[in-house]
C-alpha cells in the first residue's frame, strides 16, 4: 500500500476493502460454519480487524497528509 492511495476517497474504499477481505481469510481459518458459537466469533474477529485496520488506515493518512505539506 502506498500513502498515496489514503488521500484519495477511492483509495482508501480499496485499502479498505483489501484489509477486509484480509480479515475474512484469516478469521474463517478453521470455522466450522454449522456451530453458531464459532459464526459469531468469525464475526466479532471480522469486526475487531476492520475497527483496527480503518484506525490504521486513518493514522496513516494522517501521516500521508502531514508529509505532503
Amino acid at each position: 500500500m502506498a500513502s498515496h492511495e489514503l488521500l484519495s476517497a477511492e483509495g482508501r474504499a480499496a485499502v479498505e476493502a483489501r484489509v477486509g477481505h484480509a480479515a475474512r481469510m484469516v478469521c474463517s481459518s478453521g470455522t466450522e460454519w454449522k456451530d453458531l458459537r464459532a459464526r459469531a466469533s468469525y464475526r466479532a474477529c471480522v469486526a475487531s480487524a476492520m475497527e483496527s485496520g480503518k484506525t490504521r488506515i486513518a493514522d496513516l493518512r494522517a501521516s500521508s497528509q502531514m508529509a505532503s505539506r
